[in-house]
């Protein structure tokens, strides 16, 4: 087991500290009273970071405020322009040191007028001495590709969110409800899950990992993991833009990754999941109860069509569930094509130049 494949392991002890240990109510609620009311609310940063903040930004956005997330290089050079003084940025990188991320931070400041939250796990890092307000990850020490980075930032931008729209702790509290840490150490243990799909894939030219609503954070992110930690080409694609053209790939050279969990759209995805099946694409659905076999995979009727069926799930914390098979899924496609998982030889674990 390399340092890839344990810091996956470690995941659901890191959860259930943040769950159990790691409040930050306070400093949450200091963090949400920079919003002024009728300003926009902007979650940026870049890679996981950006995949992580999008849930978020949509939760906010759904309860009536002006909100979005963007990609903080894209920001730092096309659109600042929209940002008005009173406006609220949510500053996103593990290590703080991102270099479009703190060079957006430098701009803004120099700016005037526009609050800052930086969120990062490094609290000495060059981004956090940019912010008005600093909330920590917490996420330890991780030795390869983002996996407790991504588990931290997630849980730490949606209790923000829930401080914007005044309903502290509802993320803790559905996720504590949910038993969310126990579910997730079953699932981070379990790396045999993707090894069917694995198989299927070795044969494949790319990667399509599609999903929905807050379940597209863990396709964005995947996808991502796959390409760093695996050098196995993917994108992430939402369900309905797949149908509008690119479903034109789907064949024997083209793999596709289904995230369909509990929630409005999932008969939609598990149609979209037969339907790329049907057309020759080895197909992998990842799906809530009853779709297919606990705990486990099981290869459909259907030629070409893996079924995993994971624990049941508040739709808006999928992303906490549905990213780890896909990290299981790097790990046996990296090792297929004699890579260490996780370990990049092109690029670094911080990325601090543009």
């Amino acid at each position: 087991m390399n340092g890839f494949e344990t810091d996956i392991r470690a995941q659901s002890a890191l959860l259930r500290d943040l769950l159990t240990v790691n409040r930050q109510d306070d400093l949450l609620g200091r963090a949400a009273g920079l919003f002024s009311p009728g300003c926009p609310v902007v979650f940026t940063g870049m890679g996981s970071s950006l995949a992580a903040a999008r849930p978020a930004a949509a939760r906010v956005a759904a309860a009536g405020l002006w909100a979005t997330a963007a990609e903080a290089g894209e920001l730092l050079h096309y659109g600042l322009d929209t940002l008005r003084q009173g406006s609220l940025v949510v500053l996103v990188s593990q290590s703080g040191r991102s270099a479009e991320t703190v060079a957006l931070g430098r701009r803004l400041r120099s700016t005037g007028g526009i609050r800052i939250i930086a969120v990062v796990n490094d609290l000495a890092s060059p981004l956090a001495g940019l912010a008005d307000i600093v909330v920590p990850m917490h996420a330890g020490t991780e030795v390869t590709v983002s996996t407790k980075t991504f588990v931290a930032t997630f849980v730490a931008l949606n209790a923000l969110a829930d401080a914007l729209i005044g309903i502290s702790g509802e993320t803790v509290n559905l996720a504590l409800g949910a038993d969310l840490a126990s579910k997730l150490s079953l699932l981070a243990s379990t790396p045999e899950i993707a090894r069917a799909s694995a198989v299927r894939f070795s044969s494949v030219q790319s990667l399509v990992v599609i999903g929905r609503g807050p379940a597209f954070s863990a396709a964005d992110y995947g996808a991502l993991i796959l390409k760093e930690a695996a050098a196995f080409a993917a994108e992430a694609m939402f369900a309905g833009s797949f149908r509008h053209g690119p479903i034109e790939i789907a064949g024997p050279a083209t793999g596709i990754v289904v995230l369909a969990p509990p929630g409005q759209t999932q008969s939609l995805c598990v149609r979209l999941a037969t339907d790329t099946a049907r057309l020759g694409s080895p197909t992998w659905l990842l799906a809530g109860p009853d779709q297919g076999t606990p705990n486990g995979s099981r290869v459909d009727a259907l030629d070409g069509l893996v079924i995993s069926d994971l624990p049941d799930i508040p739709e808006v914390l999928a992303p906490l569930l549905y990213c780890v098979p896909l990290q299981h899924l790097a790990v046996h496609l990296a090792v297929m094509r004699n890579r260490q998982p996780g370990v990049v030889e092109r690029s670094s674990k911080v990325t601090d130049s543009e």
